[in-house]
């Protein structure tokens, strides 16, 4: 299972979000280095691993999106 990493709270709780979408909190060791909201984890071996692949997969897919809507939006514009 994937989560993302959402936020930093109070400097040492990271708030992980399951592809179901359900909330973990967990001590920001657990996700060391890696604090960038958006980046990709997989629970396995009771470890939270960064998945650079996956993280650059979802950043580019959402890229992309954004990117379509901004053309959506400034087409309708002109």
């Amino acid at each position: 299972m994937f989560y993302s990493l959402d936020r930093i709270e109070d400097g040492a709780i990271a708030v992980l979000i399951s592809d179901g979408g359900k909330k973990t909190d967990v001590p920001c060791s657990a996700v060391f280095p890696h604090f960038s909201a958006g980046d990709v984890f997989r629970f396995e071996d009771n470890a939270y691993i960064f998945d650079e692949k996956e993280t650059k997969t979802r950043r580019q897919r959402i890229s992309e999106k954004k990117n379509r809507l901004f053309e959506k939006i400034k087409s309708n514009q002109l």
